[in-house]
């Protein structure tokens, strides 16, 4: 059962969205960020478990390749980039010094359609 409650503050125009974790739902407020507020918590939250499943799958392949077994999932995932930083600077430097091909990468969807991008 979905159950989402909406907040809305008249005195400021904005809305809060209050619901469990795994049934919130984006949509509406990234269509209109400027009358949506959202928790940091939420993405935070969100890139811990995206980390965590990368960690995973690339456990998985280095235990299946040391084994000579071969995967679809070496193919299948996209690639990934493990990055450890305590301020927003740090990302800036890194993307200077240690991931130049993500830097390339994340310039080059820049130009694409949003369809189109990696």
């Amino acid at each position: 059962m979905v159950r989402q409650i909406l907040i809305t503050w008249p005195i400021a125009r904005i809305n809060t969205s209050r619901a469990d974790y795994d049934l919130m739902t984006f949509d509406v407020p990234h269509a209109n960020p400027s009358t949506y507020q959202t928790s940091s918590y939420v993405y935070r939250k969100a890139l811990i478990r995206k980390h965590q499943l990368h960690t995973t799958f690339l456990e998985y392949l280095a235990k299946s390749r040391h084994r000579g077994n071969q995967t679809i999932l070496e193919e299948a995932a996209p690639k990934g980039w493990t990055v450890e930083i305590r301020f927003a600077d740090e990302l800036d430097e890194a993307l200077v010094d240690e991931l130049g091909e993500l830097r390339v990468g994340l310039e080059g969807n820049e130009e694409l359609e949003e369809m189109d991008r990696q």
